[in-house]
């Protein structure tokens, strides 16, 4: 049943694309997405951009798109093309020459189901089997864009799953098929005497690869591919196999008039001109060529309506509505959001070809994304990784492209005079080609597309574009330790996720789920009831950001979990991350007085106050000390956040300088700590052999309360809602930091929302005790054992008195032994 509510979600305003643009230009003082010196008109801009709220008039921006709707006298362009072309057949029906690789890339194997299918026999039964089912592999190329793979039916597993061909399969091909073929029908070319001698050849010393292609010339093409093929049918693993040729199109390249018969034939003509037209119709092979219909007007970006989605399907596919509905609601019909806006989108589909065109697949899209696309590394775009982004904010990269270059891209586009068109493409057997998909009516173009003005459009584009790059901008000034947050590194997700959407698709699966889990309200399914993250703005918005603080933060409420959070950060931890920042240069704004002590007007460490949370009024005083406090740190004058730094900052101060009431009055030890090191940093030290002259170094201390366990020590460091102090640990909790966290302990437990104080200021304390590397080891019988003073933290005076006992951060282990390879580490593995 749902359980969470939004309770923030202010009165929605139907807000156009333009009057989005002009709000934020007006929100930074008129300078947009230009380069902000006013801070505090920046973080309107910021706010407004990301949120749709308007700081002024308490209400939120819906984004509406339909004042783009056509009107009745505004005019389409409609343009004709022939992209990709695919064919299936045991031939290689070429009239140009062919380059044939021996030691073939597998990273031209055919991976994505592209809709088209073959038939296989397995069992004595027939199947229909997707071409990326089926093992293959490049074989030859007649061109730059066109590409023959080598299927082997043979080999498929009966599963409807992506299969890795064996590596042996082309050796065992070239060695016992290709290359007696080639001796015979092509007795004077050069060919390589064995496939481990190419492969050998091939490979680079530093272990790359280069991909050679012999050829075959077009004259010796049938006498070689008979040969072939013949050769191979008597192969176990070659039974039955046949050649995929795939041509990728140039788009634009075959642009026509749809309504004129000859120009739509000359244009198939050039589109396939390398390939024999007579071999494409022989019997067993199956041909196919995209359809495609660019449809525009002048000065205008064209967007697909997405609530009209079944009214393409009708037409293009000859359904009723209450198919084409249905269709649209099927799990096969996958829906390209375009530009985070809710009422745009393209999609993509297969059908069955039962419509009198025989279309298997349909890719509707708009051509706005083409100035970024690019296919790499699984994307479509240009794109960034959080992790890049945060290596660029904390100094560990010196450019991060896309983000750096992109509102360029986006400027240039604002001032194409052409505009750019939505395109609708249709893969249909290469016989119907010409007749496929010829007239559309003006009428029908309205009902299905919105068209904004090229201007507005990429205003947009650019608006929400330099708001992500502001808050990076901000990111790589802020404190370390605010950078180090849940919150910011959940708003710095997500400014990478908005801001690669605006170049493409934005990207699906369980980690982006958890995303918009975080970002978005909430509403309950109408089949399972449970809650669900939805979109109610029209653009996608975060439900709330703060920019008050040191570090842009999303608004307090669900954060993304831990465990979801090191998806978008190279498989690596919260903790590691946070350290990760902290490693890198710290940008403190904390100052400290000579002895170590915390200075009143300091930024905090802490920002519970924007969260709601308030400490009870609390002295930090301890009984018997009152005149050792530093005034102005007595009463309510102490704001929430500066409380709660104070103990985090004395803490370091206890454990290094001070004996079991606080006193000013360090001893002098071996220990070669010095008043201005006793700060939370010294903890994230590595030069241990620096710091103490005589150590006992072990990982677990083998008594009670956990084993010594760091989450343990941690726990009695800063013990939890309702836990009792351990009375066994003698020292510790007299020390001051742990008698003002005691107090706001009781005080919290005497409070009805005492618990949720509590939690949240442990929770911000957990991450910063996370970056500690070394800890002194709390779960014993005392943190520094001593032999002369009962109850006290005293330090070894010589030698041979007794050592500290210091506690490793289990996610540093490595680091700690590689640095300190002179330090005998007891109980580490």
């Amino acid at each position: 049943m749902p359980h969470e509510v939004v309770d923030f979600i202010l009165p929605a305003v139907h807000t156009t694309l333009a009057q989005f643009v002009e709000t934020a230009m007006h929100l930074g003082d008129g300078k947009g997405y230009e380069k902000h010196d006013d801070l505090a008109a920046a973080q309107r801009f910021v706010h407004y951009a990301m949120t749709g709220q308007h700081p002024d008039l308490g209400n939120q921006a819906y984004i509406s798109l339909n004042n783009y709707v056509p009107n009745a006298g505004q005019y389409f362009t409609v343009r004709r093309d022939y992209d990709s072309i695919i064919g299936l057949s045991r031939t290689l029906p070429f009239n140009v020459s062919v380059g044939m690789w021996v030691f073939p890339n597998f990273d031209d194997c055919l991976r994505k189901n592209n809709h088209v299918s073959a038939t296989v026999w397995k069992d004595g039964q027939v199947h229909r089997v997707s071409l990326a089912h089926i093992p293959n592999f490049g074989f030859c190329s007649a061109g730059e864009r066109q590409i023959t793979r080598l299927y082997f039916p043979a080999l498929w597993n009966g599963r409807h799953t992506v299969p890795k061909v064996r590596s042996k399969i082309p050796s065992l091909l070239y060695d016992n098929v290709t290359l007696p073929v080639r001796r015979l029908v092509l007795p004077d070319s050069h060919t390589p005497t064995s496939y481990k001698a190419e492969s050998f050849r091939c490979t680079r010393n530093k272990g790359t690869y280069v991909f050679t292609k012999y050829d075959i010339p077009a004259d010796s093409l049938a006498a070689f591919t008979r040969e072939f093929l013949a050769q191979l049918d008597q192969q176990s693993y070659g039974v039955g196999a046949f050649f995929h040729h795939e041509i990728r199109g140039v788009k634009g390249r075959t642009y026509h008039d749809p309504a004129n018969d000859e120009d739509a034939e000359n244009a198939l003509r050039s589109a396939s001109e390398m390939i024999d037209g007579a071999a494409i119709f022989e019997d067993n092979s199956e041909w196919f060529v995209d359809v495609a219909v660019e449809v525009g007007s002048p000065g205008h970006v064209g967007l697909f309506r997405k609530d009209t989605h079944y009214l393409i399907l009708k037409r293009l596919l000859g359904m009723d509505t209450e198919t084409a509905v249905a269709k649209v609601r099927s799990p096969t019909f996958d829906s390209d959001t375009a530009v985070m806006l809710s009422e745009a989108a393209g999609f993509r589909t297969g059908h069955d070809g039962s419509d009198r065109n025989g279309t298997i697949y349909l890719n509707v899209y708009h051509t706005e994304k083409s100035p970024t696309y690019l296919v790499d590394e699984g994307h479509y775009a240009k794109f960034n990784t959080a992790s890049s982004v945060l290596k660029l904010i904390t100094g560990g990269a010196t450019e991060m492209e896309s983000m750096e270059k992109i509102d360029n891209v986006f400027s240039e586009c604002r001032d194409v005079a052409h505009g750019f068109p939505a395109r609708m493409e249709a893969r249909v057997p290469l016989r119907n080609a010409v007749k496929a998909h010829r007239a559309f009516d003006q009428d029908f173009l309205r009902n299905i597309l919105y068209l904004v003005p090229n201007e507005v459009h990429w205003e947009a584009k650019m608006t929400r574009q330099r708001a992500f790059k502001m808050i990076i901008e901000w990111m790589m000034d802020a404190p370390r330790p605010d950078l180090a947050t849940q919150q910011a590194l959940t708003l710095l997700v997500v400014v990478v996720f908005m801001s690669n959407a605006l170049c493409a698709k934005p990207e699906l699966g369980a980690k982006y789920d958890n995303l918009m889990r975080a970002i978005l309200p909430f509403r309950a399914d109408e089949v399972t009831l449970e809650d669900v993250p939805h979109n109610p703005f029209g653009m996608l918005f975060v439900r709330g950001i703060y920019l008050g603080g040191q570090c842009p933060e999303l608004r307090d409420g669900r954060m993304i979990t831990p465990e979801n959070l090191a998806k978008f950060f190279d498989q690596a931890s919260q903790t590691d991350v946070q350290d990760n920042i902290m490693s890198n240069g710290s940008n403190s704004h904390i100052r400290r007085t000579t002895e170590g002590d915390y200075v009143a007007d300091s930024e905090p460490l802490f920002h519970l106050e924007r969260k709601g949370i308030t400490f009870p009024p609390l002295k930090l005083v301890v009984e018997g000390m009152e005149d050792e406090m530093i005034e102005g740190y007595e009463g309510p004058e102490l704001s929430t956040d500066h409380t709660a730094t104070k103990i985090y900052l004395q803490m370091p101060i206890c454990y290094t300088q001070k004996c079991r009431t606080g006193s000013r009055s360090s001893l002098t030890t071996p220990y070669r700590i010095t008043a201005e090191e006793a700060t939370p940093d010294l903890f994230r030290r590595t030069d241990l052999h620096n710091i103490f002259s005589y150590l006992a170094l072990r990982k677990n201390y083998e008594k009670t309360h956990g084993g010594g366990q760091w989450d343990t020590t941690f726990k009695w460091v800063f013990p939890e809602f309702g836990q009792k102090e351990c009375d066994s640990i003698q020292g510790y909790h007299h020390m001051s930091y742990f008698q003002w966290y005691k107090k706001l302990k009781e005080a919290c437990e005497e409070r009805g929302d005492g618990r949720r104080t509590l939690d949240a200021f442990r929770a911000e304390l957990k991450i910063l005790f996370g970056t500690f590397k070394w800890f002194p080891l709390s779960v014993s019988d005392r943190p520094y054992n001593a032999r002369n003073s009962k109850g006290a933290i005293v330090y070894p005076k010589t030698h041979t008195g007794p050592a500290p006992l210091i506690l490793f951060n289990p996610l540093y282990k490595a680091e700690m032994q590689a640095e300190l390879p002179h330090m005998t580490f007891r109980g580490i593995a």
